[in-house]
């Protein structure tokens, strides 16, 4: 099979394969760009937090309180007095030097040795740091603020600080924005190489999951090519998904259609050719009797031609009852509804099978409840009760009985019409309204086209009518429909 770039396998693998660079840009983003953002927002809600917890402190915030929050939140915390005066500092690493009287590299400015926190440390347990550079700067702000928490950014921008004032201390947080330059650089170079084994193997997987599902599609397709020969293996297609299943089902029973289809118009026009070739070579027989023998003799003469009207007839009947089966299929005959009487309607159809019952010795007998009123297309109904009719006469077998019964039930009029012939096989019943289809096939009459019980079936459902048949062999068949009342 040739293959082409609008395959379906190409195409979900190429949808498979943006997917993985579609994340894998994401990740990207998310990593390198994006990643400097949130780290500063979760950072800042960080400061809040701690800031939060040493102004809600009730009995007074401890440096051992301090400690804990600056190590817990990777904080330097600084505390003066209003004047900028060291009384209190501590940071992340205050565990390296707890408990020890030294001074940090670079000297103290403007510290205060007297100054003490007040809280649970003890005598020599200080500790001496520088105040920041930008610490200046962040005590201007405060000031300038009324004495409102403040939070600014270095000049450089790497150091994110908060403060407020409190009682008579002003307390400094602050902490470094700079740490994620260098997790960025390590993120990139893993991403470089996470994103190069990524792409390869989500390429490869994209193709062997392309591979897996369009194998079935593909076994589809040319299976299809034979659908309309009525073939149809589904062996290697089964197996796969649900939906796979049900769609190799629709086309194994769509092909079982086809050929039971194609027999039917087979036979239908097997029998349409023989039902139109009697005709006609009884019309063109006795027409040449008339014309070389009887055209003297007026007793013959009038016999002849009653043979050719009535052949003339039958052929008009066939022809037109594939013709009305077409329109109807075709939804050129739309519904001319009406109220009308039923069942004087019925008795009219009745009438018309006198002479055929007088001359065939056919005996119908006949239960018309009166004054059952309907709405619907008469013209067609009358063609339904008519080939229902007709059709019990044509199977009745040597009983030569048929019954037609027309009542109310509940809110609908119900027609039946019986037949005491030999009956239809429970396998060959749900085919029987289907077109083409001829009960000849369980040795019934042949004559007829295979029609009627179809121009009957579209007829009933335009009306949205119920219909049915029930029968088994040996015991007749019962033809039944229902319409609603007035």
């Amino acid at each position: 099979m040739k293959h082409r770039t609008t395959s379906f396998r190409k195409k979900l693998w190429a949808y498979f394969a943006l997917f993985a660079v579609v994340i894998l840009s994401l990740l990207w983003l998310l990593q390198t760009v994006f990643l400097q953002n949130m780290y500063e927002s979760m950072v800042t809600k960080t400061v809040e937090r701690a800031a939060a917890s040493i102004r809600s402190a009730s009995s007074g915030i401890t440096e051992d309180d301090l400690d804990r929050i600056a190590t817990n939140n990777s904080l330097l915390i600084v505390v003066t007095d209003r004047q900028g005066n060291l009384l209190y500092s501590t940071d992340e690493h205050n565990s390296i030097y707890r408990g020890k009287n030294f001074n940090r590299p670079g000297g103290i400015q403007n510290s205060t040795p007297q100054g003490r926190m007040a809280g649970n440390g003890q005598k020599g347990q200080r500790k001496y740091l520088s105040l920041p550079d930008a610490y200046e700067e962040f005590l201007n702000a405060l000031q300038q603020n009324k004495n409102e928490a403040v939070s600014l950014r270095s000049e450089d921008g790497q150091t994110l600080i908060y403060g407020f004032m409190q009682d008579n201390s002003v307390y400094y947080i602050s902490t470094s924005l700079s740490a994620v330059g260098s997790t960025v650089a390590i993120l990139r170079t893993q991403l470089v190489l996470v994103s190069a084994v990524s792409l390869v193997l989500s390429w490869i997987l994209a193709w062997l999951l392309a591979k897996r599902f369009s194998s079935p599609l593909t076994a589809l397709s040319r299976q299809a090519e034979n659908l309309s020969d009525g073939q149809f293996d589904p062996e290697g297609i089964r197996g796969f998904s649900e939906e796979i299943d049900q769609l190799a089902d629709n086309m194994e029973t769509a092909a079982k259609d086809i050929t039971q289809a194609r027999n039917y118009q087979k036979e239908f026009l097997a029998n349409i050719s023989h039902d139109l070739r009697t005709p006609l070579t009884m019309i063109r027989g006795y027409a040449e009797l008339v014309r070389d023998i009887s055209w003297q003799d007026e007793e013959k003469r009038e016999s002849d031609l009653s043979v050719i009207i009535r052949e003339a007839e039958r052929l008009n009947g066939l022809v037109d009852e594939i013709l009305t089966y077409s329109e109807i299929e075709a939804g050129k005959l739309p519904l001319q509804t009406e109220t009308f009487n039923f069942s004087e309607m019925t008795q009219d159809i009745l009438a018309q099978f006198e002479f055929l019952c007088m001359q065939e010795e056919y005996r119908i007998r006949s239960e018309i409840e009166p004054g059952i009123i309907v709405t619907g297309d008469k013209k067609k109904l009358e063609r339904v009760v008519y080939n229902l009719i007709d059709n019990a006469i044509s199977h009745t077998g040597e009983s030569k009985e048929i019954a037609v019964r027309l009542s109310r039930k509940d809110r609908s009029a119900r027609l039946e019409v019986q037949d005491y012939g030999p009956g239809i096989p429970a396998d060959v019943l749900p085919h029987i309204w289907e077109r083409y289809f001829k009960a000849s096939q369980q040795k019934r009459n042949k004559k007829g086209s295979g029609l009627g019980l179809a121009i009957c079936k579209e007829i009933l459902e335009q009306h949205e009518a119920k219909y049915g048949v029930e029968s088994a062999e040996g015991s007749g068949s019962c033809f039944w429909l229902e319409l609603s009342l007035i």
